[in-house]
């Protein structure tokens, strides 16, 4: 039986099995396999309708970090960081603006 992306919850199912491969494999130090669930991810971002959670985001950006820095990739480990510490920024604005 195949199953359909189609539905928000199934493609969210997918994408949760999909991280936890990726913090596994990479907790494993599995480079190779942390990199196809990194692109799995990917595309299962780009399908979904609306934007991930901002801790999906997080986890995405510093498990690219560390894929991107043990391959010697060392442009697109700063840019990875670049993105992870706009998202910190953004959030801290969004912390301190809903404080007041």
């Amino acid at each position: 039986q195949n199953v359909s992306l189609s539905t928000p919850e199934s493609l969210q199912l997918h994408l949760e099995t999909r991280f936890e491969q990726l913090k596994v494999a990479t907790e494993l130090e599995l480079w190779q396999e942390a990199f196809r669930s990194v692109e799995d991810v990917h595309g299962l971002m780009t399908m979904a309708k609306k934007p991930l959670k901002q801790s999906l985001m997080t986890t995405y950006y510093q498990k690219l970090t560390q894929i991107f820095w043990v391959s010697a990739n060392y442009l697109f480990h700063a840019y990875a960081q670049y993105k992870l510490y706009l998202m910190k920024t953004q959030t801290a604005k969004n912390l301190t603006t809903e404080d007041q």
